[in-house]
């Protein structure tokens, strides 16, 4: 089974930043960091491996994933667009779907 693991993320993160310091956003309402390139996910290819950057955030943050782990990076602040550690956590796809659920139901 093939993984990522949290030195790879890491060293990702850092490769991102370098080529493109200039481009990041910080938000002033919520705290969120994103990234100007128009796109509703953001995604950073490294060394052959395309994740949405808000993934390389979470394995950077909580260890290794291996492939065919039903692992997914759930958002705090609900902006897809955001890759700021402080708002990215850990979860399963029935963590993301219950976190959805709840927020439709509750708005």
């Amino acid at each position: 089974m093939n993984c990522i693991t949290q030195q790879q993320a890491l060293d990702a993160l850092k490769a991102f930043q370098e080529a493109h310091q200039h481009d990041l956003n910080d938000c002033n309402t919520n705290d969120c960091l994103t990234f100007k390139d128009g796109r509703e996910r953001p995604r950073w290819s490294y060394k052959g491996i395309n994740q949405p950057l808000y993934r390389w955030v979470m394995i950077a943050k909580t260890g290794t994933v291996e492939t065919g782990d039903f692992v997914v990076a759930r958002h705090t602040c609900d902006n897809p667009k955001c890759f700021s550690p402080d708002h990215i956590i850990r979860g399963t796809r029935a963590d993301n779907n219950g976190d959805r659920a709840w927020k439709h139901y509750y708005k």
